[in-house]
């Protein structure tokens, strides 16, 4: 037995809400992008992956920092991506990596 039902029950719980978050993900027709705690991007939509003409979501995860010199703030020259990762924690504190862009 793997465990009892309770445990059981919150597998299958926790595992539906990750596919309706991911059926939620691909059907958005906005450039989405999930990042964890520490705002490394682990996940996008095809809109993502198609905005930023990479092949696919595994390359986007990969490489989307690397290409943000790209998209330069106009102001500064300052990278938009690095701004951002550095910006959210400061205001949006009390994300615990539970934010989507």
């Amino acid at each position: 037995m793997i465990g009892n039902e309770e445990e059981v029950h919150d597998t299958h719980l926790e595992r539906s809400i990750h596919q309706r978050l991911l059926a939620m993900l691909d059907s958005s027709p906005l450039c989405t992008f999930i990042m964890d705690d520490n705002f490394n991007v682990v996940d996008c939509n095809q809109v993502a992956v198609s905005l930023f003409e990479f092949r696919d979501k595994r390359h986007f995860v990969e490489q989307v920092f690397q290409i943000a010199h790209k998209y330069q703030s106009q102001e500064d020259g300052a990278l938009i991506m690095g701004k951002i990762q550095e910006a959210l924690p400061l205001v949006m504190p009390n994300l615990n990596g539970r934010l989507v862009l």
